[in-house]
């Protein structure tokens, strides 16, 4: 039917939170995590929030936020409002461990530490998985004098926990093995878990996306956003990052059939870590387009932007199976994305992460963007159009200055400034040498060590051409007792 309020509905707004610990710097699978936040709150018009989960306060610091709230930035995944964190709301959190006692949703457990820990290594002698075994759950003993009791939620004792997850489908596991978990501990700290579902409950979050290994998180949480009388987000586990197993010295592993070994990327073997990749001269477009494809594909589509995210992006059709970094498919991803800016555009960012020590013509920028790997690379390769470098010695050695070179720096000396330019370059070179008996690479290369002190730059009569025949002469003279 047409008329008023016809047409295909509007999308729910989603409102996604990306909730880091402050205890270290963002690394790759949490960047991933919060692009797809990021996507699926932007997709619908909804928001986006950065939630500091900071209430590990003997790890959680300052300067870590900080990092994290840098290296979003720099990805382009700006949030919402003002940063939360979590330890200041631990009075709601106590607040809502209350309501859960008076209803009768939770007990007290008057376990002292040194009691948990008896059980919990018996039911290891017994080949028993460890958890609380509920014994004051029910119980009629009065407190034991001394102890300050913990709070605990009274967990379901049959049945199982279902939900329907947007990435792995039905996730369902037996409510026999959820135990009464800890709410609030014995010295009023709120636990992970009840600080979480209070945050998401009261931030009216509708999409928690995180990775797998909160999965039997979420079956504790889904217990208590019931115990709560509230209807929970949709939940999406995004599937763990496989980085190569490698030894003591560094070095792959190789399983028996010659095949690299991978195994769980840890925080501290993401040595592709957010900052890292910005100090190391990548471009933040490549790497959001790389953090997608661990898990994500659209058809052949391997160069893409946020924009395309944006459009095509949806959680079902999130790879469920673990990912695994590679190293070399992102930095030919950085290369790929690099060469596609315009050079006055890498020039600009390589001057940004120098701190403003290169300087060279967007010219110059032309020439060396086509080899460049990183902008670190490029600045490093671009040095020497700023300023003349020290003899590279190795190089000369394996490209001597034959007897005619001399020959050829009175050539090039007498081009007439108004036509300096490459053919007049390359003319020069090539006269040179088919008087001297030489092939051309046999003065091009000693020119081009002595110019730039590397063994590969951008063409030398364009480079030659671009320094400039005053530079380019005392260059050459500076050399002129060499061979």
């Amino acid at each position: 039917m047409g008329g008023a309020g016809g047409g295909k509905p509007k999308p729910q707004k989603i409102r996604t939170r990306f909730a880091p610990s402050p205890t270290g710097n963002l690394h790759i699978g949490g960047a991933r995590t919060a692009l797809f936040n990021w996507i699926c709150a932007r997709q619908t018009g909804g928001e986006f929030i950065l939630r500091f989960e900071d209430t590990d306060t003997a790890r959680s610091t300052k300067e870590f936020a900080e990092s994290i709230k840098k290296d979003l930035q720099w990805l382009g995944l700006h949030w919402d409002g003002e940063p939360q964190k979590q330890s200041a709301r631990a009075n709601r959190h106590r607040e809502l461990a209350e309501q859960l006692l008076q209803s009768g949703a939770a007990y007290r457990c008057y376990c002292a530490p040194e009691e948990l820990a008896a059980m919990r290594e018996a039911q290891l002698a017994r080949g028993e998985s460890p958890r609380y075994d509920r014994r004051w759950r029910d119980s009629k003993k009065s407190p034991p004098p001394g102890i300050k009791p913990a709070l605990r939620l009274k967990a379901p004792l049959s049945g199982e926990s279902v939900f329907a997850d947007a990435v792995k489908g039905k996730m369902t596991v037996a409510n026999s093995e959820l135990d009464d978990f800890v709410l609030l501990r014995a010295n009023g700290a709120p636990t992970y878990n009840l600080a979480n579902v209070a945050d998401d409950m009261d931030g009216e979050i509708t999409h928690i996306i995180r990775g797998d290994d909160h999965l039997m998180n979420t079956h504790r949480q889904l217990q208590l956003f019931s115990a709560l009388g509230k209807k929970p987000p949709v939940f999406a586990h995004l599937p763990m990052i496989l980085a190569r197993a490698q030894n003591e010295s560094g070095e792959t592993i190789k399983d028996k059939k010659g095949e690299t070994v991978y195994e769980r990327m840890s925080k501290r073997a993401a040595a592709a870590g957010i900052a890292e990749c910005r100090e190391n001269g990548f471009l933040p477009e490549a790497v959001v387009n790389y953090l997608a494809r661990l898990s994500w594909a659209k058809g052949d589509a391997e160069i893409f932007d946020a924009n395309f995210l944006l459009a095509h992006f949806s959680l079902a059709t999130v790879t469920p199976s673990p990912a695994r970094h590679n190293p070399e498919k992102m930095q030919w991803l950085n290369r790929e994305h690099l060469h596609n800016l315009p050079p006055e555009e890498a020039n600009r960012r390589a001057k940004k992460l120098t701190n403003g020590e290169l300087q060279i013509s967007d010219e110059a920028a032309a020439l060396i963007l086509p080899r460049a790997e990183t902008l670190r690379d490029f600045a490093h390769r671009a040095k020497f159009f700023q300023t003349a470098p020290p003899p590279n010695k190795e190089l000369l050695v394996q490209h001597p200055l034959p007897d005619s070179f001399p020959a050829l720096i009175a050539a090039l000396d007498a081009i007439p400034e108004s036509e300096w330019h490459p053919p007049a370059i390359k003319t020069a070179i090539q006269k040179t040498a088919k008087a001297s008996g030489l092939k051309f690479p046999q003065l091009a290369m000693p020119l081009r060590v002595l110019l730039t002190a590397q063994k590969e730059s951008p063409d030398i009569t364009q480079t030659t051409a671009l320094l400039g025949k005053p530079e380019t002469l005392k260059r050459l003279s500076a050399f002129s007792e060499i061979g």
